[in-house]
Order: C-alpha cells, then sequence, then structure tokens
C-alpha cells in the first residue's frame, strides 16, 4: 500500500487537512470568547457560518463528483474537488499581511484576500467574524469525503481493511497533533506577554476567557486582547502553509488520476 504513490498522497493530504481543520476550529470559538466576551454556548453559535459552512459544502462537492464520475469514468472529479478545496481553505485561513511587504508589485487588494482569518482582531466586526472564517469551513469541508473516495479506489482489494485502517489513523493523528500544536503556539505566544492580575475561572487556574472583555481600564482591556487575538492569529498563519504545502501537492504530474476501482 505504502509503494502506491496515490494513496500515500492521499495520507499526507489527509493529515494536513486534519492539522489544520482542528487546530483552527478548537481556538476560533477561543477567539469569540475573548474578543466578545461570549459565553461557549454564545462562541458555539458564532460558530455556525464555520461548521455549517464546511458541512453544507460537502454536499454539492458530493453531487459533482457523482456526476463527473459517471461521465468520465475516474477520480479526477475528486482531484478537483480537493485542490478547490484546499484552495479556498488556504485563503480562508490566510497568509499574514506582514508577509507581502517585501513584495511591493502585488496589490493591496490581493493582500486582504490572502489573509481573511488572519485579518481578525479583537476588535472586529460580527460579519467580518461571521463571513471570514465560513470561506475557510467552505474549503475545509470539500475535503471531508473525496480523499477518502480516490484512496478506496488506490489500493488493492486485499489491502482495503488495512488500508482503511490506516486512512483514518493518519486522519485522527493529524487532528491530534494540530490540536497539540495549536496549543503550544497559543502557550507559547500568549503566557509570557499576558499581565498578572487576570479573572480565573472558578477554583482552577484557567484564564475565564469571555469575562476579558470586562476588565478595567480600558487600555489594560485591549492590552491583554490584543495578546490573546494575536496569538491566536498565530495558530491560523500556521495552518495556512500546512493547507497550501497540500494544495501544491495536487498539481504534482506524478499524481495520477484513478481510472478505476479494483474489482473483486
Amino acid at each position: 500500500m505504502f509503494k502506491n504513490l496515490t494513496a500515500v498522497i492521499i495520507l499526507v493530504i489527509s493529515f494536513l487537512h486534519n492539522f489544520a481543520f482542528n487546530a483552527g476550529t478548537f481556538y476560533l470559538a477561543l477567539y469569540y470568547q475573548a474578543a466578545n466576551g461570549s459565553t461557549p454556548l454564545e462562541a458555539g453559535m458564532k460558530m455556525l457560518p464555520y461548521s455549517l459552512g464546511s458541512s453544507l459544502a460537502s454536499m454539492p462537492a458530493a453531487w459533482f463528483i457523482n456526476v463527473w464520475q459517471q461521465r468520465k469514468h475516474n477520480t479526477s472529479g475528486q482531484k478537483f474537488v480537493i485542490a478547490l478545496g484546499l484552495f479556498v481553505s488556504t485563503v480562508g485561513f490566510g497568509i499574514p499581511k506582514a508577509t507581502f511587504s517585501n513584495f511591493p508589485s502585488l496589490t493591496s487588494r490581493w493582500v486582504c484576500l490572502a489573509g481573511l482569518m488572519t485579518l481578525l482582531y479583537e476588535r472586529s466586526s460580527l460579519a467580518a467574524q461571521a463571513v471570514f472564517p465560513l470561506i475557510a469551513g467552505i474549503g475545509i469541508g470539500m475535503l471531508f469525503h473525496s480523499p477518502y473516495q480516490v484512496f478506496t479506489r488506490a489500493v488493492k482489494p486485499s489491502e482495503l481493511a488495512t488500508g482503511t485502517s490506516a486512512f483514518f489513523l493518519v486522519r485522527f493523528t493529524g487532528a491530534t497533533i494540530g490540536l497539540a500544536a495549536a496549543g503550544a503556539i497559543f502557550s507559547a505566544r500568549s503566557t509570557k506577554r499576558l499581565p498578572p492580575g487576570l479573572p480565573l475561572n472558578g477554583s482552577s487556574q484557567a484564564i475565564d476567557y469571555s469575562a476579558l472583555i470586562h476588565l478595567e481600564p480600558e487600555s489594560f482591556k485591549l492590552e491583554v486582547l490584543k495578546v490573546i487575538s494575536s496569538s491566536i492569529r498565530t495558530i491560523w498563519i500556521v495552518c495556512a502553509p500546512v493547507l497550501g504545502i497540500s494544495f501544491l501537492v495536487c498539481f504534482q504530474k506524478s499524481i495520477p488520476f484513478v481510472s478505476q476501482a479494483y474489482t473483486f
């Protein structure tokens, strides 16, 4: 199975996709709590554009794959959906604006387009907080099913059971590592920069992020919120090249279309 280039590439894409998906999703909810003072329930409701966008995007993607596969009898439709989903999610998570400082020939319009979720900060409007994650969620959702369809067509029937186990092991490992890496990034970026005296959540030593919006004086509150939002943006900045690498992999000439599944 691991000698099959298509299967290996799909495993890599699945790992990186779930790395970015879980890292971005968990800390998006934390961003809503810290930036707006939302309760966990309110943060969950504000995440509906992201979560519903990703779920709904998988349906037209599946319809397109089915129609295209009936016409072409290969997995070129899946490959197109994978590439498009990775491109949209990369744009959604974005590349930080500072990255383009050495490229004056690029227009400011493209700079803004390529930095969607990394443009979110502690004072972003509710419209921006809904639309930017929605775009990222649409791209993420397009990859929920298509990689596995290509994978099952690439492996031999005798390897299908072990291959399926390997596929989901890689997928869940990517999700776990993504969440762990995001936690490490957030902790490294925020711990030493946060001032003392922040509100704690009950008897635990965890910060009550939903209470940060009520800090006084105003300058102290803005300082804290800026640290939290910039730390979360760093996670999205890391997710962007992860998805971008996956997008570039899709266009390698060495990755073939799978013309048909193995028959039993």
